[in-house]
């Protein structure tokens, strides 16, 4: 017997020091096991899940209560109407747009217009006294 502990002795050391090592892991472990146990406790007997599951009931109730057919077709009618005043609102642009051009030939011939009463009153400033000459009216009888 003697023979055979001085034989494993070693062999006995190494497996004494490695479930030293393996029993202090444990320990490690269970004190991180009973320290998350500790706070899944507190959330379990918190307020905040209370209130979170609450709040989820509450919603739940809501949703099954609430008519969604009436809201969606709420939302259709809603749709709707906004496309006819898009609609609208187009053919109010482009009536704008043809009135706007319209103006600006008005605008051009007018402009036009006053160029050459310019060009006239730059020729000669008496025609804004005397009108204009007898020469620069056209014969009528020509007319």
């Amino acid at each position: 017997v003697n023979q055979l502990v001085a034989e494993n002795r070693d062999a006995t050391r190494e497996t004494i020091n490695k479930a030293s090592n393996i029993a202090g892991t444990l320990e490690l472990t269970a004190n991180d096991l009973q320290a998350a146990m500790g706070a899944f406790n507190n959330i379990m007997q918190g307020d905040t899940l209370s209130e979170v599951l609450g709040n989820l009931r509450e919603i739940s109730l809501s949703l099954r209560e609430s008519n969604l057919q009436e809201l969606i077709e709420n939302l259709a009618f809603t749709v709707a109407q906004t496309q006819l005043l898009l609609v609208k609102l187009d053919a109010d642009l482009d009536r704008g747009s043809k009135d706007l051009s319209d103006n600006l030939t008005l605008l051009k011939h007018t402009l036009e217009n006053l160029n050459e009463a310019s060009r006239q009153i730059n020729a000669n400033p008496s025609v804004l006294i005397r009108g204009q000459r007898a020469r620069d009216i056209p014969d009528r009888s020509l007319q």
